[in-house]
């Protein structure tokens, strides 16, 4: 319990100008007002604060100096208000602050060191403001102590690769952010040496344990995100493939349940992953074995991602041959065509199919008749299950 506190809720106040504090103060609230900006004077003759809270007020700026003289301050909450900008330096004396919240904000940028030197802070919360990237000079990263970073609710399309620097973040959660896997280029920018500085378990051996399957696994928490697989390419280089691993070995990532699009362009993980298990770096027992599953295409839904062959996926592609209400799909395995009709309500064949070897499915649909179609010859797997057929006619299979 502090010793002196004082609590100005719902009080209709409207300037921070008339606010005056003064002399000894261990813990200061005001919330729901309608104050837009304090003076920066206002904590000038405090001493001992320690928690500092000015959420719903309606606050759109916050001056350089409001909290320089505040180094007891451990706990600063300014969620909930109009921030749009902070000055780089609005923190920079606040050497023992262990947490701080600009949830529910408007900021989109964040200036360079305004965070760079709290190196006691616990836990930060950047959820729901307007952030499109995390530069590299903004976080603590050489700080042992932040556990935990929120950034859910923010429109970030690149993974901030700067929070893999910071050695003892155990929860990053960037749900219902808009950052897809679709494009891991981000991987070749990684600083090898730096991610092994921040995961390795005992700096008197890092060359052999820095790839040892944690087990107490960080938390990346990617729900509602954009994120349906890792795509990497065959051409992918060692480096990414390194830093890759690195990640995999101690973050556990989290999805929305059942979020995997396995269709072919999976495979190059799956193949790198498959080449692990084979040299005995996976040993078959982690959480991705059975946590990553596929959603789509329907003929995989349910299916564990890493089982998946190559045989057995395909690529949607457009064609212009491609019959009206059709998808088209490549399975590159085969060199294969897939011309999916199910559920179309067809009364007959197609009359147009793409060029090649085909694999038709047109199951349920109203087909009564069988008719003869150029296109025939180059079936390989025509699947016609619950039709009204009547009638085939005799050289649609000559």
């Amino acid at each position: 319990m502090f010793r002196r506190q004082l609590s100005l809720t719902n009080n209709g106040l409207t300037t921070g100008r008339n606010i005056q504090l003064s002399r000894r103060l261990h813990f200061f609230r005001i919330s729901k007002n309608n104050i837009s900006f304090f003076d920066e004077n206002i904590f000038k003759n405090v001493k001992g604060l320690q928690v500092i809270i000015l959420t719903e007020l309606g606050l759109q700026e916050i001056r350089e100096q409001t909290f320089s003289r505040q180094t007891e301050l451990l706990y600063l909450d300014l969620s909930k208000n109009k921030l749009s900008d902070l000055p780089p330096r609005v923190f920079g004396q606040l050497s023992n602050l262990t947490f701080l919240r600009l949830s529910h904000n408007c900021l989109s940028v964040l200036p360079k060191q305004f965070l760079f030197y709290l190196n006691k802070l616990i836990s930060l919360d950047l959820g729901y403001n307007k952030i499109l990237a995390i530069g590299d000079e903004v976080l603590p990263v050489n700080s042992v102590a932040l556990q935990r970073i929120i950034l859910d609710n923010n429109p970030i399309i690149e993974f901030p690769i700067i929070l893999l620097y910071i050695r003892g973040l155990g929860t990053i959660d960037l749900s219902f952010t808009n950052i897809s896997f679709q494009n891991m280029n981000f991987l070749e920018n990684i600083d090898k040496a730096a991610l092994v500085r921040s995961v390795e378990q005992s700096s008197s051996s890092m060359e052999k344990n820095y790839l040892q399957t944690r087990i107490n696994w960080r938390k990346i928490n990617l729900l509602q995100t954009n994120v349906t697989g890792f795509f990497i390419t065959s051409n992918t280089s060692s480096h990414a493939k390194d830093v890759l691993l690195i990640i995999l070995k101690h973050y556990k990532f989290e999805f929305t349940m059942k979020s995997f699009k396995c269709y072919s362009d999976i495979m190059p993980f799956n193949e790198y992953m498959q080449n692990l298990y084979d040299s005995g770096v996976w040993k078959g027992d982690e959480y991705f074995d059975n946590d990553w599953i596929c959603k789509l295409p329907s003929q995989l839904k349910e299916r564990k991602v890493l089982t998946l062959k190559a045989e057995e996926t395909y690529s949607i592609l457009s064609f212009s041959e491609c019959p009206n209400l059709c998808e088209c799909y490549i399975r590159e395995a085969f060199n294969v065509t897939i011309v999916n009709c199910r559920h179309k309500k067809l009364e007959r064949l197609p009359k147009r199919m793409p060029t090649g070897m085909l694999d038709l499915w047109l199951e349920n649909n109203n087909i009564s008749k069988l008719t003869v179609r150029k296109y025939l010859g180059n079936i390989r797997q025509l699947i016609m299950s619950n039709h009204q057929l009547v009638k085939i006619e005799s050289e649609v299979f000559y």
